[in-house]
Parts: structure tokens; sequence; C-alpha cells
């Protein structure tokens, strides 16, 4: 549905202004208004996606267009494009080209003036020409759609999306790779020094393979907040997605890079099991972070407990104590404190288990109650 509206664009009413080239025209699908989202909300929301910093200022703007007399607002990274239905009005026909900063210093609802403007309360902003804004190369009509739970794949994508590289530069690793696993939907991300995987069960995945980019999945999960059970309707084709949910609308393009063999990254041989409460251990992570200036945190494994440890020049040493349940020899190795409360907090059970190969095997996280999700994290070198 996406798709169709690069088709067509509502072509801005003339006005008093120098003559513009038509703008290429787009029609916007239908979304229920009274699921609309504020308009200060949508911005900050479509902020996070528009580029910033572009050698082309076109990209730095969000797209206003009217739609049953209120506003949709677009924007694009050039490999992402986000689009959000507002509660605010907005005539049919007009469109305006308006830096997305300027959007949101102004806090308030825009009206078109003459021209490329807008006036929010007192103040004129001086837009670009909407004919100018890019027409994002579509794919194919896409049809067929996967649909799921808001909350079922927001719950999935918040256990992985931390893992993902941050750095671009690292090609394959910068995205979340999605692939079908006995009928499911597997989500796997890596930044090369943990691994975070698990499954959406329930929906039968059909897609593919897919390589999602980072600062989608990180709009997408914004979007999914306090969706609930809402549905979303999922598609792709050739080298796009499409997403839907309620009043915000996706399409991006997968990066087309081979994702490494995970799975030889699964340790699947361990001589300790350790069971123990996710809060305690993640509040002993977190009092020791001061204390942590490599964020390394130094764990011994023995009897009925963890005893965790970290020293600074200069501050001294902390010392925490978790009660556990070992199964086992003991064992001391060195833990990222950092990569530890990413997985702990991607949790929502009250247990954590952690199985332990030796002092630098890959170690592997998860929860008492289930199976999924999973983290696999390397233990560091101690000195």
């Amino acid at each position: 549905e996406l798709a169709a509206r690069d088709a067509e664009r509502p072509v801005p009413t003339p006005s008093p202004a120098p003559a513009a080239k038509p703008a290429p025209k787009r029609a916007a699908k239908s979304a229920p208004m009274g699921d609309a989202i504020p308009f200060g909300d949508a911005v900050k929301r479509l902020a996070k996606v528009v580029e910033k910093g572009c050698t082309a200022p076109v990209l730095s703007c969000a797209l206003i267009e009217g739609f049953n007399g209120r506003a949709v607002l677009t924007g694009t990274d050039r490999a992402i494009r986000m689009m959000i239905f507002t509660d605010a009005p907005w005539p049919a026909g007009e469109a305006r080209c308006v830096d997305i900063a300027a959007l949101v210093k102004a806090k308030g609802i825009p009206s078109p003036a003459p021209g490329d403007r807008v006036t929010v309360g007192g103040a004129t902003l001086l837009g670009l020409s909407p004919a100018d804004y890019p027409v994002f190369g579509a794919p194919p009509q896409l049809r067929n759609p996967e649909r799921f739970a808001a909350s079922a794949l927001h719950a999935a994508l918040s256990a992985v999306e931390h893992a993902i590289a941050p750095d671009d530069n690292r090609h394959g690793l910068n995205g979340l790779h999605v692939e079908e696993e006995a009928g499911d939907a597997r989500l796997v991300s890596t930044d090369g020094n943990r691994l975070a995987t698990t499954i959406i069960p329930g929906v039968p995945w059909t897609l593919g393979k897919w390589l999602l980019p980072r600062k989608f999945v990180a709009a997408l999960l914004s979007a999914l907040a306090r969706r609930g059970d809402a549905e979303v309707n999922v598609a792709t084709k050739d080298h796009w997605v499409a997403v839907e949910s309620g009043p915000v609308r996706f399409l991006a393009r997968m990066i087309e890079a081979d994702f490494p063999d995970w799975r030889q990254f699964v340790p699947t041989a361990f001589g300790r099991t350790v069971a123990c409460d996710r809060e305690a251990l993640a509040g002993a992570f977190k009092r020791l972070l001061p204390f942590a200036p490599t964020d390394t945190v130094r764990i011994v494994v023995e009897g009925d407990r963890l005893v965790l440890t970290a020293r600074k020049l200069g501050a001294g040493e902390a010392r925490e104590e978790v009660a556990a349940r070992v199964e086992g020899e003991g064992i001391t190795l060195g833990v990222n404190a950092k990569y530890a409360l990413d997985a702990l907090a991607a949790r929502t059970d009250g247990g954590v288990v952690i199985r332990i190969g030796g002092t630098l095997a890959p170690m592997i996280w998860r929860g008492r109650e289930h199976a999924e999700p999973r983290w696999i994290v390397m233990p560091v070198r101690l000195d």
C-alpha cells in the first residue's frame, strides 16, 4: 500500500509566490483518524529518521501533506521512509517541505502560507519546494503481508536491537537479520562481541531472509510501543520491506550484505550452569560500573553465590554478592558489565540462567522460564 503512494502526490495549490515545478503526485492511504498521533509527538518521532547535516537540504525536511483534512508527515534518510498520520488540521491539495529541526523548535500546529511557507503561531517558516522532495524508489505493489500482534513484535525487537553493530562501516553487522526457522521468524543481531537471538512464535514466516537497517529497527520499536495487541502488517518485495502499524507507515530498503553464519558462534558444551535473580544481578552490575573504567567486572562463581568485584585506581574496590544456584565447578571470569546489563534489561521474567564453558569460552544467557531470547556473551580476559 505504501508503494502506491509514490504514484500520486497532491499538487500544491498555486500561490502568489514564483511558480515552482509541479510536485510528483502521491496518494496517501487511508488511516483511522481516531488513531492519529498528536502533531508534536509525530514531529519528534520523525526527527529520529530524517537525515541530519545532509549536503542535500531537502533531506533535512519533513514533507507535510493533507489527507481527509489532516496533516500527514513524511521523512526519509534515503534508505527509510516514515509516514505518520497526525491529528492536526491541514487542507487537502496543499504540500509543504519544512526543515524538521525548525518544526521541533516551533512547538505548534502549522498551517500553509503563500509560497512554500508555513505559519506556526506568530512565526513564519520558509520551506523548500515540495517538488524537490525525493520520490522514494518504491517497489511494485506489496501483497499478502504477514500479520503480527504489536506487543509480540515489540518484545522480539527489544530483545535483540541492542546487539546491532552501531558502526555502518561494519557492513553486514549493522542490521537485524531475520530468517525462517521451523516455520517461525528467527531474529539475530551481533556486533562481533556479543550476539542476541529470539523467535516470534505462532506466526508462519514465509518472507525469506532479511537484513534490516539499524535505524529502521529503532524507529519501528518506537512506533510499536503502547500499541498492545493491535495488528501490524509486514510485507516484502525484492529488497524492500513495508510495515503498517496504525497511523505509522514505513518503507525501507533492506541492507544488501551477507550476515555471518551465526550458528557457528553458539556454544553447545558447558561445564557450569548458574541461575539467579535477574534484578539482583542487574543491580549488582549497576553499582559496580562506576568502579569499572573499562566496563569489566570480575565474577567468581563459588558455592551458592556469585561474587562480583571491580577496581578503579584512586577510587578503590567495590564488591557485590548475589545468591545463586550453581551446577558444576567454580570459575573466575571477566564480563563486560554494559553488555550484561543490556541482556538483563531485555528480559521480562524474574530469573536468569547463565551457561558457562570456560574462562574465555562464549556464555549463553537466557531466562529461567523460557529458552528464548538467548544472548551469547564473550568473557573478557582478566589481567
